[in-house]
């Protein structure tokens, strides 16, 4: 069996696609995902799965979610390998705790094409970002919150789908995973 995280999109966010964990794990489990685990209530989902096509588990996953709750969520699934790159290749890694407790992950639901890229670049000027593959790294200093470079900034300027992930909740889902 192969372990995989999910990240889903915008649930549970201002009182919006209010999914409990507890029940996304019952419903997970019929899909016979096995050691099915979640970490806060913004959709973290550490799984066993036999399925190795990630486009067949997030496709379950969407249909389950639309079938129970009624909700069109979106559903990226990484395989742990994956997500472990992710953080491994984290450019802000060297730096400070401070630095770290301002550090986001924005995760894309599909890679970039070179275009694409090319107009992040433009952009990017002297921002505190950085983009690798179907991430990218948000150094943060004012608050999440605060900033226009968030996850809505990057879909609707580039048309893609992305969520949002702290350092603390991606230094947490590692943890989970040893």
């Amino acid at each position: 069996m192969e372990t995989y995280i999910a990240f889903l999109r915008g649930i549970n966010v201002g009182g919006h696609n209010i999914i409990k964990m507890k029940l996304l794990q019952e419903v997970l489990g019929t899909l016979k995902f096995e050691s099915i685990i979640t970490y806060k209530q913004s959709g973290n989902i550490i799984f066993n799965c036999k399925e190795t096509k990630i486009e067949v588990i997030q496709e379950k996953m969407k249909k389950a979610i639309k079938q129970e709750f009624d909700l069109e969520i979106p559903v990226l699934v990484l395989p742990k390998k994956e997500f472990l790159t992710i953080i491994t290749e984290n450019p802000y890694d060297q730096q400070g705790d401070m630095m770290k407790m301002a550090l986001y992950y924005i995760l894309l639901f599909d890679q970039l094409n070179t275009e694409q890229i090319e107009k992040l670049k433009l952009v990017q000027q002297n921002n505190n970002w950085e983009i690798r593959k179907n991430v990218i790294y948000l150094n943060c200093p004012e608050r999440y919150g605060n900033t226009k470079w968030n996850s809505n900034f990057f879909e609707n300027k580039f048309k893609i789908v992305a969520t949002a992930r702290n350092y603390q909740t991606m230094l947490a889902i590692t943890q989970i995973l040893d």
